[in-house]
């Protein structure tokens, strides 16, 4: 009898002790991450203000912002910022002016950021070792959904960590690691492929091979006339990702179905001789512009709007990449309606959808194997996100008037992953403002100026802190 008393002493006790909260693993991670959080707030405000003593401004605006990330009561990141007390709290001030930019010589920037560097990286793998323990405690109390939080920060402290990767879901593709909405984003890419309308065969002879003699393979479908060298199957496939291309450009920009509509030609070669045949045959060209084009792997027209392509040695998914390319051009230039839209974001939405729909950027309008940067080959795209975040962290990244205001043969390796990553920052987070940056240039505003009514930044230096901090808590 008397265990029996005992016994049931012990359960009111622990319901007691489970209602107070004392037993509850969940509450005491939401205690142990919040700690971590503020505590690791504190050392990038004591970085931040290290940082700015040394006139690294850039580098001070990136650790004030991310004490914020971990702690929105951070006080002295707010003070640091410039915000102002008002109403009895503190409040962003729209009218505060911020240094972006570090000065300085060169050298002695360098020089400074180097001891940063070296501050930041002790202070990154205390944050990550301390991050991990938390994680792992949750892992052992079976909290593997709220250990994410944890892991999420490991990783943003240690890009290399696997363990952190796989606790967020991340898969290896490639050699390279991919985030879960990546992998959910190519999945419906491919679905979207597979499901797009392939065309109809064709059996009358094209104006095409009236004017060169050749025989192709030919297919229609609503919206494009493609033919060329290869099978009707291949033929088949590159329509399917024309449609599915054109399908993902109106749902990006919020367009009907009847919308920019008008048929889209594509001729498919094979050889550097076939392409100049069919720019002589067919297109008309001679002289200098016949010698600006002759060279290259393929050509735009737009009277009526088409494209020829060549495979030289090119492999197998050389056709799909450079059929997106030219489609997602030729459709945001109709769209654009004012002239002329900046270099960087007509590639740069280019390559947004060429990554998506086929993990490449094989469309040579930006060399990516001879990036400026030590001749680095950035041509793997499922390598972009970790390249850009070490770039920004190593204070590497192309500046951004260089990147924004550049023609195309500007746009090297660094700047073009640059210009892809400002369009998938702008489309994954800020995808009204996006419409409305387009929508201003369109209407003929300049491009800094549409950038400020769009985006609510006062200069390019703004929108650049907020594209990197987006980039080292994403990436």
């Amino acid at each position: 009898m008397r265990t029996v008393f005992t016994f049931a002493i012990f359960v009111l006790w622990i319901r007691a002790a489970a209602a107070q909260g004392v037993f509850d693993p969940k509450k005491d991670y939401e205690q142990k991450y919040r700690k971590q959080a503020e505590a690791a707030a504190r050392e990038h405000v004591t970085l931040g203000k290290y940082a700015t003593g040394k006139k690294l401004h850039a580098a001070a605006l990136l650790e004030y912002r991310r004490a914020l990330s971990l702690d929105p009561n951070c006080t002295d990141a707010k003070k640091a910022l410039l915000w102002k007390f008002e109403g009895g709290a503190w409040v962003e001030d729209p009218a505060a002016l911020r240094k972006y930019a570090n000065e300085g010589a060169p050298d002695a920037v360098n020089k400074a950021l180097a001891e940063f560097d070296t501050k930041r990286n002790a202070m990154c793998a205390k944050a990550a070792k301390e991050f991990e323990e938390i994680a792992n405690w949750a892992l052992k109390k079976g909290l593997k959904e709220e250990a994410k939080s944890s892991w999420a920060q490991v990783l943003f402290y240690d890009d290399y960590s696997q363990k952190a990767r796989e606790g967020l879901g991340w898969v290896q593709m490639n050699g390279n690691w991919v985030s879960p909405g990546d992998v959910a984003a190519f999945e419906g890419e491919a679905k979207r492929i597979a499901a797009a309308d392939a065309g109809q065969k064709v059996g009358d002879a094209s104006d095409v091979e009236a004017k060169t003699g050749w025989r192709l393979s030919k297919r229609t479908s609503k919206h494009f006339v493609f033919q060329g060298m290869g099978t009707d199957e291949e033929v088949a496939g590159y329509v399917r990702h024309a449609e599915a291309a054109r399908a993902g450009f109106l749902e990006v920009f919020e367009l009907k179905e009847e919308e920019l509509a008008d048929p889209i030609g594509g001729v498919f070669l094979k050889t550097k001789e076939d392409h100049i045949s069919f720019l002589e045959r067919w297109a008309g060209l001679k002289g200098r512009e016949l010698d600006d084009e002759r060279a290259m792997s393929g050509w735009m027209g737009w009277t009526p709007m088409t494209f020829d392509v060549r495979q030289g040695d090119q492999d197998a998914g050389f056709f799909p990449d450079w059929t997106i390319h030219c489609v997602i051009e030729f459709l945001f230039l109709q769209h654009f309606k004012g002239g002329n839209p900046p270099d960087w974001l007509q590639e740069g939405l280019a390559y947004w959808f060429t990554c998506r729909m086929t993990k490449s950027a094989k469309t040579n309008c930006i060399t990516f194997e001879t990036a400026a940067e030590g001749g680095e080959d950035l041509s793997d795209v499922l390598d972009w996100k970790s390249r850009m975040k070490a770039m920004v962290r190593g204070g590497l990244n192309p500046p951004i008037r260089e990147v924004l205001e550049a023609k195309v043969n500007g746009l090297d390796g660094p700047k073009g992953v640059k210009a892809w990553s400002l369009v998938e920052w702008m489309i994954a987070t800020r995808r009204k403002d996006f419409l409305k940056f387009v929508d201003e240039l369109g209407n003929g505003e300049p491009q800094e100026e549409a950038l400020k009514k769009a985006f609510g930044v006062r200069s390019y230096g703004e929108l650049d802190e907020l594209w990197q901090q987006y980039v080292r808590e994403s990436y």
